[in-house]
């Protein structure tokens, strides 16, 4: 397909997937690239999906890039694209120089702050489910300890055992409980104080 100069912007994107296993993420890139050419506001030019290939220091991890070459009917349909796809990289290939008015310039910054926003709100909702996990996580693990001090005196290492957690990963817990009189601690084993 040519370039029509009729739309206003023509890029190249690299887009990129990781993931496992190699199969879901070949399958997901090329689910990606043919929804792209579905989109309104692009033309997809030209693509090219790379072969996966593991990455060395995360084992199982696959990464798996496309290269595309795309027209864009403007700069919000440029941003628009960057916030729905997140490229790893894009480069302007024509026109050499944007210009915007006023309208456009406010439309693209006013789409700009709204992503952010919406951004910022799920990385509030995500912390705010996080400490609840954590709270409840804790709680639970305290509870795990009662339960193993129940009916007897434990070591650090038996309560490990008991419970599956590492003594490294229960001793703050361990300390905690020791701090708020729930548990006490007598020639290096635990009883849970009643």
């Amino acid at each position: 397909m040519k370039y029509d100069s009729s739309r206003k912007i023509k890029i190249r994107a690299i887009i990129e997937i990781a993931g496992k296993p190699k199969e879901y993420i070949e399958n997901a890139i090329k689910l990606l690239v043919d929804k792209l050419k579905t989109e309104k506001d692009i033309i997809v030019l030209e693509n090219e999906i790379f072969d996966a290939k593991k990455l060395v220091d995360e084992g199982s991890i696959y990464t798996i890039f496309a290269e595309l070459v795309i027209d864009l009917k403007d700069v919000l349909s440029l941003s628009k694209f960057c916030f729905d796809y997140t490229p790893s990289s894009v480069e302007i290939l024509e026109p050499e120089q944007l210009k915007l008015d006023a309208p456009s310039a406010t439309s693209f910054i006013n789409d700009l702050l709204s992503r952010l926003h919406e951004t910022d709100m799920v990385l509030k909702n995500i912390r705010a489910e996080h400490q609840v996990l954590n709270i409840n996580a804790t709680t639970l693990l305290k509870n795990f300890i009662m339960i193993s001090l129940r009916d007897k005196e434990r070591t650090l290492q038996e309560i490990s055992d008991y419970i599956g957690i590492s003594q490294d990963q229960l001793k703050p817990f361990i300390n905690s409980m020791l701090d708020s009189n729930i548990i006490s601690e007598v020639n290096d084993k635990y009883r849970l104080i009643r």
